[in-house]
Formats: C-alpha cells, sequence, structure tokens
C-alpha cells in the first residue's frame, strides 16, 4: 500500500452559511490579487478527539460520538466566523470586462463530513496529491471555500472553543490603489508579460509538465548540516539563512532529476520564492502596519532566479545559495511592491 489506496466515504454534505444576514455586494480584487494564477489553495489540519478519561480508546461508538461533537463545533463557529469573514461564504464571478471579482452574497461554504479508512500513519505524506488532495481534502465545486472533515483510523478554531476573534479582517482595497502617475521599474518586465503576447495553449497530453506537490520533513540536525554546506564559499562573511538553504537544495535536486534528459545541460531550471509584502508596504509606521496585517487577500510577489541546469548540478549547493541569496533582493522593497500595484 503506498499511502494513497484507501477509500473515502462522504456521509453528509450541506452548506454552511453566516450566522447572521449579509448584505449582498461586489468586492472587486486588487491588482496584486490579478497577477497571481487562479489556484485553490489546501490546508490539511488534525485535531485528536476529546474522548472522556478513562474510555476505551478501542470503543467505536464512543470515538464518533467524540467526533460529532468536534464537528457541531467547527460549523458552529465557522457561521459565526463568517460573519466577520464573510468574503469567504461568497462567489467569485467575472464583473463586465471579464476580471474575477467577489461576490459577497452569503452563498455560504460546502461542508462535507466524510470517513476514511486509513490510520494517520499509513498516509503518504511525502506525496499529497496522492493521499490527501481530493481525499481528505475536497475538490472545491462552488464558492470561495469548501470543507471536510474525515473521521480516519482522524480561523475558525478560536471561536469553536468559545474564544473572541483575535483578528477582525479588514476589506479596504484603497490600501493598495494604484499611484497616480503609474510608474514600475522594467525588471518587472522579466516576471510578467501581457496576456494578449502568448500564443494560444496546446491541449494537455500525457507526460506533459504540470504542477505537483510534495511534503519534506527536516530536522534540525540536518538544517544544521544543510546550512553549513550552503554557507561554504562565503567565506565567513556572510552565513547562508535557513530560507536559503532549504531553497538552494530543492533547486538543485530538481535540476539533477532533469539532468538526465537529452540536451538538458543547455535548458534552465527556475526557483520562486514567496514574499511578503505587507511589512515593505508599512515602512515602519504602526497604522499602516496594523491595517496591512489584517487585509484580506494578497500581497505577495513570487520573484525567481534562473540558471542553466548544468550550472545548477555541476556548481556545489554553496554557489546554489548564493544564487538564492541575490535574485529575491529586488522583490523585497517598498517600491517593488508599489510597481506590481501600478
Amino acid at each position: 500500500m503506498n499511502g494513497g489506496e484507501f477509500m473515502v466515504r462522504v456521509r453528509r454534505k450541506e452548506v454552511v452559511a453566516a450566522a447572521l444576514p449579509v448584505q449582498e455586494h461586489w468586492l472587486p480584487l486588487s491588482n496584486l490579487d490579478l497577477l497571481l494564477p487562479a489556484v485553490d489553495v489546501s490546508v490539511f489540519f488534525c485535531y485528536k478527539i476529546d474522548i472522556p478519561h478513562g474510555t476505551d480508546v478501542n470503543d467505536e461508538e464512543e470515538y464518533f460520538r467524540g467526533f460529532g461533537s468536534m464537528v457541531r463545533a467547527l460549523k458552529r463557529g465557522m457561521a459565526e466566523a463568517l460573519v466577520s469573514y464573510y468574503a469567504f461564504g461568497g462567489e467569485v464571478v467575472s464583473n463586465s470586462v471579464g476580471e474575477a471579482e467577489l461576490l459577497c452574497n452569503n452563498r455560504g461554504v460546502d461542508f462535507m463530513e466524510a470517513q476514511a479508512d486509513v490510520w494517520l500513519d499509513g498516509l503518504n505524506f511525502y506525496n499529497p496529491d496522492l493521499s490527501i488532495e481530493g481525499k481528505l481534502v475536497p475538490k472545491k465545486k462552488n464558492g470561495v471555500l469548501s470543507v471536510q472533515c474525515d473521521r480516519a483510523q482522524m480561523s475558525w478554531a478560536e471561536i469553536a472553543q468559545s474564544k473572541l476573534l483575535s483578528v477582525i479582517p479588514s476589506f479596504r482595497r484603497s490600501l493598495l490603489n494604484p499611484r497616480r502617475p503609474s510608474f514600475y521599474h522594467p525588471s518587472l518586465d522579466d516576471m510578467y508579460v501581457p496576456i494578449s503576447s502568448l500564443p494560444p495553449p496546446n491541449p494537455p497530453h500525457p507526460g506533459a509538465d504540470h504542477l505537483i506537490g510534495r511534503l519534506y520533513y527536516v530536522n534540525s540536525e540536518q538544517l544544521t548540516l544543510l546550512q553549513t554546506l550552503a554557507s561554504g564559499s562565503s567565506g565567513g562573511i556572510r552565513r547562508t539563512t535557513k530560507l536559503e538553504s532549504l531553497s538552494a537544495f530543492p533547486w538543485k535536486m530538481v535540476a539533477k532529476s532533469v539532468d538526465i534528459m537529452e540536451n538538458a545541460d543547455k535548458k534552465t531550471c527556475k526557483m520562486g520564492i514567496v514574499v511578503d509584502g505587507r511589512g515593505r508596504l508599512s515602512s515602519g509606521d504602526d497604522d499602516k502596519t496594523a491595517l496591512m496585517a489584517t487585509y484580506f487577500r494578497n500581497v505577495l510577489s513570487i520573484p525567481f532566479g534562473e540558471k542553466l541546469i548544468g550550472e545548477l548540478t555541476n556548481q556545489p549547493l554553496s554557489w546554489v545559495a548564493d544564487e538564492v541569496h541575490e535574485y529575491p533582493k529586488g522583490a523585497v522593497t517598498k517600491e517593488h511592491i508599489l510597481g506590481l500595484i501600478d
């Protein structure tokens, strides 16, 4: 068994809406939202079921009673959380010019209760596309968010625990209005191109490149070793950071995995790093920092480096880490984020 061969049966499906009425309105996306590809992001949480002390852990009836209690608390908490986070209960629709917008209409969130015939330690966490995506995490068909609670052999979390919300979201799109006159650095032309300049997409075919997900567990000893190897060429002047080390290693490994292809050394391999622009836009202003911390939606940039596969495979890890250190530099500034908005 490879950790992906198990059955998941959906026992119950319903729609959870906000506990209070929501006035229907449209919420436009910012320019930063529109720059990012429209992909669904999956999140997988594991909770320990609260079973009374002294109960036989093999008592199935008590186990499912505890699971049902947890599910009811999560649904109640979600209905209350959607009052403040009402955008999650809406729908993504197209406006008159074909751009995506959020229709906040309290459509609600698809909420499924399912049972999986697998133990957690039997899951293939290395390959979540096989074991989690579409099984323990549902494929979203409607709305903005979908949730599935799985009985595995086994946020709104604050409200579910009868706590007050610690963060109230801000939907002020004016925080990311373009400047007048607008301006962006020519370097952004290396990151983005007009959609109109792209050729029509080819139909998918077997073996075509596609997005895959992988999870890795790196303990502290391995991380220390990676940092030591990745700091080799700096001559003691600069110690490579954990992020640089962890980014350089898979970049080099991915390049090695395709090095067996014909003329691979003449092809390039790219590595991107997500940069949070909230702190850059705040510029030390406490009020702006507080506003940006609660701002709903994306304030991100994804700068990337591009190197020949031959370079990445033949050069030491320290050389790759130095390249990782260099290419995000232009994206960690306020001017870069403002240029993306413009």
